[in-house]
């Protein structure tokens, strides 16, 4: 029997990725709203206006975040192409790249959560870049040197960019590079190309930001 190759957006298709942007916007509605009110002054390293732009991406990063989750998971429901055929796809190779990535994340930030009712030196956050982050002092004189915060979407975003880059990457040397022309392919493919144009301020957040 023929693998199908092509799915049409079910009421059950649409319903996930209803509910994904559900999330997303949520999210993304509580640090659009703080983004507003950030003050940006105490931030080196770039003009203002690229620091802006960063956190305008940072506040819009759990909707591509929730897409690309929901599209993996919708990409390996039946119907479907064979695995072998489906691991094939760039836009599914993206999403899941954004999945493994963001669960890895989640589990270690959870983790963390969990010890932080036992250390009276951590303490929980929500801010617009400290988003889901757990603050951690030291005793003595507070200073950049003694607080670190791991916030969950702005320190996912670089990993996730280059986990990416790389599925994509490798599917392109190997010659195994298979873009179908459906809708779960098309918009992860779209999702990659968002993941892997961040990169650069990204990468500048994660190594200049707080040093």
């Amino acid at each position: 029997m023929r693998t199908p190759q092509n799915r049409r957006c079910t009421l059950l298709d649409a319903m996930v990725l209803v509910a994904a942007t559900a999330i997303g916007l949520s999210l993304a509605r509580t640090y659009s709203r703080e983004a507003l009110n950030n003050n940006l002054e105490g931030y080196p390293s770039l003009p203002k206006v690229l620091l802006s732009i960063w956190a305008a991406i940072v506040a819009v990063l759990p909707v591509p975040a929730m897409w690309s989750i929901a599209l993996f998971g919708l990409g390996l429901r039946q119907p479907r192409p064979a695995l072998r055929r489906l691991v094939r796809q760039p836009g599914i190779v993206a999403a899941g790249a954004v999945t493994l990535v963001a669960a890895i994340r989640l589990v270690g930030f959870i983790t963390l959560i969990a010890r932080t009712p036992s250390n009276r030196f951590y303490t929980l956050g929500l801010s617009f870049f400290e988003a889901f982050s757990v603050q951690i002092s030291y005793p003595g004189p507070t200073s950049a040197a003694t607080v670190h915060n791991s916030a969950y979407f702005a320190s996912s975003a670089f990993g996730v960019s280059m986990a990416v880059a790389a599925g994509w990457l490798l599917l392109f040397v190997s010659g195994r590079w298979r873009s179908e022309p459906f809708w779960i392919d098309r918009i992860g493919r779209a999702l990659g190309v968002f993941w892997i144009a961040i990169i650069p301020i990204s990468c500048w957040w994660d190594y200049h930001v707080l040093y």
